[in-house]
């Protein structure tokens, strides 16, 4: 699937609404305190379950968050399995490399998200790049 803002819905967050949104693109940093491999969903979930009822717009939002932040997760999950493959393959050399390109994987995961909350702040919508809508 190609990535694009094409299919986002049309318009502009209310000025209300906008720090909702803000938030809920926020939300997946939750996985920096929540130390499981999937704090980042964890924040999202409670994001869109708070904010869901208040418009539409906020719901579409929270389920975008939400199926990107479950994508990650599960990029990051394989991407692990492949690791311990390898590792075990190679004897633990595979380790070397894989476990730091998991950690740069991570760190490159946030990109979108921040792109999110400065979408969010100008009022715009926003649509994650290679995410599986898990939600519709």
């Amino acid at each position: 699937m190609k990535p694009s803002n094409l299919d986002a819905p049309q318009g502009i967050f209310p000025k209300e609404e906008q720090t909702y949104a803000i938030i809920q693109h926020l939300s997946a940093l939750v996985g920096l305190l929540i130390p499981t491999s999937f704090g980042n969903v964890i924040g999202a979930v409670v994001a869109w379950l708070i904010f869901r009822d208040r418009s539409s717009a906020l719901n579409d939002q929270g389920k975008e968050v939400l199926n990107y932040q479950i994508t990650v997760t599960l990029y990051l999950w394989l991407a692990g399995i492949v690791a311990t493959i390898l590792g075990v393959v190679t004897l633990g050399l595979g380790f070397l490399l894989t476990i730091p390109a998991m950690g740069v994987l991570w760190v490159l995961s946030l990109i979108p998200t921040i792109i999110g909350v400065m979408e969010a702040n100008k009022g715009n919508f926003y649509r994650y790049p290679f995410t599986i809508r898990f939600l519709q």
